[in-house]
């Protein structure tokens, strides 16, 4: 997805982008994260203080939801409905702790989301 563009996205075709975020130094992250991060729609993060100071290192400002193990429950089924109405949305993780439970949850429902790394 080049920078500046938006792709749309018809429902049922939502679109999970893992995204590794750096440990520490902002400057770290690379040109195709900062790509995606700019582009989608919302960004799920297990911190958002720190997701929310790189965003700001960055100049990004778009809105953030916690997701992390404690909550995963709950955010997850409201993650999918997002993204069956058609949003774009960012995981924003420093840990593959966070990844099970949602993209194996995209992936059984075979409902046309997709996932990209």
């Amino acid at each position: 997805m080049a920078r500046g563009t938006k792709q749309k996205h018809r429902e049922g075709e939502g679109v999970l982008y893992v995204v590794a975020m750096p440990i520490g130094n902002p400057g770290d992250i690379t040109i195709r994260a900062l790509n995606v991060l700019r582009d989608v729609d919302l960004i799920a993060c297990e911190d958002t203080r720190r997701a929310g100071a790189m965003l700001a290192a960055h100049q990004i400002k778009k809105p953030l939801i916690s997701h992390f193990e404690h909550n995963e429950e709950r955010r997850v089924p409201e993650l999918i409905d997002r993204m069956r109405a058609g949003e774009r949305i960012a995981l924003v993780t420093a840990s593959p702790r966070s990844l099970p439970a949602l993209m194996y949850s995209i992936d059984a429902g075979g409902d046309g989301n997709k996932t990209s790394t």
